[in-house]
C-alpha cells in the first residue's frame, strides 16, 4: 500500500512493507506475498474490546498474510475462534501474543537469510513502524543530522512550524499547510524506501560568508566613485582645530620666512594695450586739429581766387561748412603731418549732379571742430583713409551703400541706404488684382501705386531684387517675391475670368492663395522635369558641358541635376 494507513481510534497497528522472496527463502517459515499486513491490538481506554473481535481481527491478519481469503479464510476464522472460545482464557492470550510475535519471527528471519547471503539489511528492514497514529495523530519517521530516526509528528503543527520542519529538511516553504505536509509526507517515505538519499548533513544550503560586522555597505554615488578613480585618495573631514604643537607651527613659520626672502613677490607687469583697427584715438591731438585747421583754411584759400561763379558758390547757404564730428584712427596721423601726400583738385562749376562737398565726408576724426571754416564746395580732398581689416562688407555697409533704379517712365531713383526704406506687412491673398496692378509699371496694369515710395516716386514690386540684392535684406522678402512673380506671369497668361475658372475649389467657388500657390509649384515642378527631359535629349553628349557649374566648395566642376536648375539654364540658352 502507498503511504501511511489512516489511523483508527483507539488501536495502534503496525504496518511493514515486504519485499517479495526468491522460491529459494526456504528459511523463512512464513512467506508474505502480500503488500501488507496489519495486526490491531487494543491500547488504552479501549482496553475492553471482547477477545473474540481481537482473536478475529488478529486471525483475520495472520489469514490475509498467508493469501487465503474468500470462504476457506472465513471458514478458518471461524474454527479458530470455536477453538477459542472453548478454551480456557490463559491460553488464549498465549495464542494471541504468538500471533503478534509473527511479524517479528518473520523480520528475525529475513535478517538472518540476507546476513546469510552476504548483504546488509535496508533502513527499512531495521525500523517495524513506519508510522505511528496514536490518538488522531499523525507521526512519521525522520532522519536527524547524526544519522539516526526520530519520530515527529504532524498533526497539530502551525503553518510557521511545518515550514521550519521543511527547512530542517531542505524543502521548499512556499505553499499553504496542506501542500507542507504532503511535501513532508512524501519525503519520510522517500525516507523509508532510500534513507541515505534524505541526510540532512548534506542538504545544500545557500552559500554565505558569515555574519556581518557591522551594517550593510551602500553603493557610492557615481561622482563619489569618479572622484575616487581620479584623486585616488579617500576624503577626510579635517577637524577645525589646530592640533599642530608649538615646535611646528614655529619650524613653518620659519620656513615661509626663508622662502619669501629667496622668492619675493613680484608683480605682474602689465603692458600698454595695443590699438586696434577698430579702437579710436581718445582724446584726440590737439595739435592735429590745428593742422586741419590750417588745412581748411588753405583750401577756403583756393577757393576764394579768380574762379568764375565763386560769388554764386559762396551765396548759397546750404555750402556753409558746418563742424563735424571726425573719426580718425591712429594709423592715419602721421600721414597728416605732411602736407604733401593731400591731393587736391579743381571742379569747375557747373557740373549735372554736383553737390556741396565736405571735408569731413573723406576725413574721420573724433572730436568736434569750433573754429569758424570757409566753404569748400567744389574741392575734392584725398585724404589717406585708414585700411580696411576685411574684404568683405559688413549687411550694414552694403546696406548704405548707393544704389540706382530706373523706373519705366525714365526717371532714375538713387538709394543711398537701403536699411532706411521701411517695407510694410503686405498680403495680396485676398486681392490678386491689386498685386497685379503693383507687379511693374510698364504694363497697362500699373496704376502708379506699390507698397514702397521713394522720392514720391512708387516703386513697383519688380524692382525689389535690384534693391534689396546683395544688402543682408533680401532674404526677408524673397520667398514672397517669388510666389508673387510665379503668381502674376500665369495670372496674365489669360483673362482674370479664365484664370479664376481654372482655379476653383471643390465647392465651386475661388481657391485660397495657399492652394494657388501650390498648385503653381506643381505645375513648375511638371514644367521643369519636362524640360529637363528635352535638355538632355537635345544635347545629347554636350549635356555634361552645356548644363555644369563650378562648385566653389570642391573646386571641381559638376554637372546640373536638379530639374528646375536645368530648365532654367535651358531656357537662358534658347532665350526664353
Amino acid at each position: 500500500m502507498n503511504g501511511i494507513e489512516p489511523s483508527l481510534p483507539g488501536k495502534t497497528f503496525l504496518s511493514r512493507r515486504h519485499l517479495p522472496f526468491d522460491a529459494s527463502d526456504a528459511v523463512n517459515w512464513l512467506s508474505l506475498r502480500t503488500v501488507s499486513h496489519r495486526i490491531y491490538v487494543p491500547v488504552g481506554r479501549n482496553a475492553h474490546i471482547p477477545v473474540r473481535s481481537l482473536a478475529s481481527s488478529i486471525v483475520a491478519a495472520v489469514l490475509d498474510a498467508v493469501s487465503v481469503t474468500g470462504t476457506a479464510a472465513r471458514a478458518i476464522n471461524l474454527q479458530i475462534l470455536d477453538l477459542l472460545d472453548n478454551s480456557p482464557r490463559p491460553l488464549v492470550y498465549t495464542v494471541l501474543a504468538f500471533l503478534c510475535l509473527l511479524p517479528v519471527l518473520d523480520l528475525c528471519a529475513a535478517a538472518a537469510w540476507k546476513y546469510r547471503e552476504g548483504t546488509v539489511p535496508a533502513m527499512e528492514d531495521n525500523v517495524i513502524p513506519q508510522a505511528v497514529a496514536a490518538a488522531g495523530q499523525e507521526i512519521l519517521p525522520f532522519p536527524t543530522k547524526a544519522g539516526g530516526t526520530e519520530q515527529r509528528t504532524l498533526t497539530g503543527k502551525k503553518l510557521d512550524e511545518l515550514k521550519d520542519m521543511c527547512r530542517d529538511y531542505g524543502l521548499f516553504v512556499s505553499g499553504n499547510k496542506s501542500v507542507l505536509l504532503d511535501r513532508l509526507r512524501v519525503f519520510s517515505k522517500k525516507f523509508c524506501d532510500d534513507p541515505t538519499s534524505c541526510d540532512p548533513t548534506h542538504v545544500r544550503r545557500r552559500a554565505h560568508k558569515g555574519p556581518r560586522d557591522g551594517p550593510k555597505k551602500s553603493q557610492p554615488k557615481q561622482s563619489a566613485a569618479r572622484r575616487a578613480a581620479v584623486i585616488d585618495t579617500e576624503r577626510v573631514t579635517e577637524r577645525s582645530k589646530d592640533t599642530r604643537t608649538t615646535d611646528e607651527i614655529e619650524d613653518l613659520l620659519s620656513w615661509a620666512d626663508r622662502t619669501r626672502a629667496r622668492l619675493p613677490y613680484k608683480p605682474a607687469q602689465k603692458n600698454s594695450p595695443v590699438p586696434s583697427a577698430f579702437q579710436v584715438a581718445s582724446p584726440p591731438d590737439r595739435s592735429l586739429h590745428d593742422r586741419m585747421q590750417e588745412l581748411e583754411n588753405r583750401i577756403a584759400a583756393i577757393t576764394t581766387l579768380g574762379a568764375p561763379g565763386v560769388g554764386q558758390w559762396t551765396s548759397d547757404a546750404s555750402a556753409v561748412f558746418t563742424p563735424a564730428e571726425y573719426v580718425v584712427y591712429d594709423h592715419t596721423f602721421e600721414s597728416l603731418h605732411n602736407f604733401s601726400d593731400i591731393n587736391l583738385s579743381f571742379n569747375p562749376p557747373g557740373a549735372a549732379a554736383w553737390s556741396p562737398l565736405s571735408i569731413s565726408d573723406n576725413l574721420h576724426i573724433t572730436g568736434s571742430s569750433t573754429h569758424p571754416t570757409a566753404p569748400s564746395q567744389s574741392v575734392n580732398a584725398t585724404v589717406p583713409t585708414a585700411p580696411s581689416c576685411s574684404s568683405n562688407a559688413s549687411p550694414t555697409t552694403a546696406s548704405k551703400a548707393s544704389r540706382s533704379i530706373h523706373l519705366g517712365d525714365g526717371t532714375a531713383v538713387t538709394i543711398n541706404d537701403v536699411s532706411r526704406i521701411t517695407v510694410p506687412a503686405t498680403s495680396f491673398a485676398a486681392n490678386i488684382e491689386r498685386l497685379n496692378q503693383m507687379w511693374d509699371d510698364t504694363s497697362t496694369h500699373w496704376k502708379n501705386d506699390s507698397v514702397i515710395t521713394i522720392d514720391n516716386h512708387a516703386i513697383a514690386l519688380i524692382y525689389w531684387p535690384q534693391i534689396f540684392k546683395k544688402t543682408g535684406l533680401w532674404s526677408a522678402h524673397k520667398s514672397n517675391w517669388t510666389e508673387w512673380k510665379f503668381l502674376v506671369e500665369r495670372y496674365r497668361q489669360g483673362t482674370p475670368d479664365e484664370f479664376w475658372s481654372t482655379f476653383r475649389s471643390d465647392g465651386g467657388g475661388k481657391m485660397s492663395y495657399t492652394a494657388i500657390c501650390a498648385a503653381l509649384r506643381k505645375e513648375r515642378k511638371g514644367g521643369d522635369k519636362e524640360l529637363a527631359a528635352k535638355a538632355r535629349e537635345e544635347y545629347g553628349d554636350e549635356f555634361k558641358v552645356k548644363f555644369s557649374y563650378w562648385d566653389s566648395k570642391t573646386n571641381t566642376q559638376k554637372v546640373m541635376s536638379k530639374a528646375s536648375s536645368i530648365a532654367k539654364e535651358y531656357k537662358r540658352l534658347k532665350g526664353l
